[in-house]
């Protein structure tokens, strides 16, 4: 007879319910947190997930998904109207991290709300429109390269800590056992063994009293020995040498200073620019190779305009290929104006571009006075070096004379 006590049963799918929320202040937020009643899952595709939806928020198209719709703010009072159901690429996020969905399919549905809610809502030609459709086939061929086929739910860690537990167990179980045993049969060894007695040495060094005076055969010894000849000094090299000459331009030590102050501003200026915490008016330059692919103006020659990115600027400052801070800073311009002819009609690109404008024309001053103090300063200390400088030759020359003049009066007396 057949009790049902073979294969563990399948645990089957809970139904998924969301409840409506009401708008605060203008913005939805859905719920992140498994419900009660309904548990949620790791499974190896959901992790797949998290990788995709990290992919697009780094997309350019993603900047009007990636945070609950405020209606208020953007003055769209008949959002939540329309939209009963809104979602954004941060609750999902949170979902996956929380393992508030069952299966993969789960949060595929909620990225597809995202696309649909926006082409129900945004007219088609708008901007938003186009890149909610972008966005959409972004999505999808990334997904491609996910098996959703073969879903299985991952171990938790706790799990898999406990397995990894039971051969210590088992391996301190056997211990316990064999231990006991190892100690009591060395116990027996022990007593078996004939002690040994302790062993005193019987043969003791005495040494002999020497005699006071010396043997003859050494003192003989000591009187036929002559004393040595002292080494004759070697002449000093130091002294008898040519004075040595530096070759040194106080025009080319000043000017090469000059210049590391101004690419050691030049860098301070690029590490402003490209900060993460202004990461959403910097992105537009941080991969050049992107602007032939989403260009605006079929008029824009790609091959012809210098590609300017962050890392090209870093690279060329390495390498010393700008002249001075000025160079530099008309490179940043240009940058900003290729990327005005390139996206004429990309309102996220013209705004992110004028702000880190502002941004670069607002830090000149106080660079610009900055160098020229720092310049001031090296003026001086090198102009305080060189005078150190020609204090020692001064004193070498002087020193070489005096030896001449020595040596002369020695050769003239003999």
């Amino acid at each position: 007879m057949d009790l049902g006590l073979g294969a563990p049963r399948k645990e089957e799918m809970p139904p998924r319910f969301e409840p409506y929320v009401q708008p605060v202040n203008g913005i939805v937020q859905p719920p992140v947190m498994p419900p009660p009643g309904r548990r949620g899952r790791r499974t190896n595709v959901l992790e797949s997930l998290k990788s995709v939806l990290k992919f697009l928020w780094k997309s350019r198209w993603s900047y009007y998904f990636r945070y609950p719709v405020d209606a208020v703010a953007l003055c769209i009072p008949d959002y939540h109207n329309v939209i009963r159901q809104p979602m954004d690429l941060t609750t999902i996020r949170r979902r996956l991290n929380n393992n508030y969905y069952w299966q993969a399919a789960e949060a595929l549905d909620d990225f597809e709300l995202i696309f649909e809610n926006c082409m129900l809502y945004n007219l088609e030609g708008t901007e938003v429109h186009s890149a909610g459709k972008e966005l959409r086939s972004a999505f999808y061929t990334r997904l491609s390269f996910i098996d959703l086929n073969n879903e299985t739910e991952l171990v938790p860690q706790a799990a898999m800590r406990k397995r990894k537990a039971e051969p210590a167990q088992q391996i301190q179980t056997i211990r316990e056992h064999v231990e006991p045993a190892i100690a009591k049969s060395a116990k027996v060894a022990k007593e078996a063994v004939w002690p040994m007695a302790p062993v005193e040495a019987a043969i003791r060094y005495e040494p002999q009293p020497q005699a006071e005076g010396k043997p003859e055969w050494k003192a003989e010894a000591e009187s036929e020995r002559q004393p040595e000849p002292e080494p004759e000094a070697e002449p000093d090299p130091l002294l008898d040498s040519e004075p040595i000459e530096f070759e040194v331009n106080p025009n080319i030590t000043l000017e090469w200073q000059n210049y590391l102050v101004e690419k050691s501003h030049a860098e301070r200026l690029l590490r402003c620019l490209t900060k993460r915490k202004r990461s959403s008016i910097n992105w537009p330059f941080r991969c050049c190779d992107l602007w032939r692919e989403y260009g605006q103006n079929l008029h824009y020659d790609h091959d012809a305009e210098e590609k300017l990115d962050w890392e090209t600027l870093r690279i060329k400052l390495e390498e010393n290929q700008f002249d001075n801070f000025e160079e530099f800073v008309e490179t940043l311009r240009t940058m900003f104006q290729n990327a005005l002819t390139c996206f004429p009609i990309d309102e996220t690109v013209i705004s992110a571009v004028n702000e880190i404008n502002e941004l670069l024309e607002s830090r000149l001053d106080d660079l610009r006075s900055s160098m020229a103090e720092k310049k001031t300063r090296l003026r001086h200390s090198v102009n305080k070096s060189l005078r150190s400088y020609n204090l020692i030759v001064s004193q070498q020359e002087s020193f070489i004379n005096s030896e001449e003049s020595f040596s002369y009066g020695v050769e003239s007396h003999k």
